[in-house]
């Protein structure tokens, strides 16, 4: 796990899996549920989404564009802003229904979708090595 989190790339992989086990049980009409009945803990996660996570995006962009990884042009807030409401929106049963994918595997599309959007060649390597020890026979 040490040399996973080495760089960037390997963080957010980290973090993704990490979150697997507790977000595959989440009822996609949960945030929705959470808004109407418990508006002031739907503002709290919101506030947390916002303040805490996306710092914490942001901070891995700039640690990859500073090593190479991710592309120099990318606006990190930007950037952030949008990978949170790519989470936020694979809840979303509607555009994204469970009877087609299950929700780690949309996670795991945007995610990928993400990471591919802001890689350099050598980001790209570290992808597809990444990709190569999770399915070795694919690989």
């Amino acid at each position: 796990c040490e040399a996973e989190v080495s760089h960037a790339i390997g963080w957010l992989l980290f973090a993704a899996r990490t979150l697997e086990s507790v977000l595959d049980g989440v009822h996609p009409l949960m945030l929705i549920a959470l808004e109407r009945g418990f508006p002031g803990v739907f503002q709290k996660f919101q506030e947390y989404k916002y303040d805490f996570l996306k710092n914490l995006i942001t901070k891995n962009i700039e640690w990859g564009k500073k090593d190479g990884i991710y592309r120099e042009d990318i606006n990190a807030d930007l950037y952030a802003r949008a990978r949170l409401e790519m989470m936020t929106q694979a809840f979303n049963d509607q555009l994204f229904p469970r009877t087609e994918n299950s929700f780690l595997q949309i996670q795991r599309q945007l995610l990928e979708l993400f990471l591919y959007a802001m890689v350099t060649p050598a980001g790209l390597k570290i992808i597809n090595q990444h990709k190569k020890q999770s399915n070795p026979k694919t690989g």
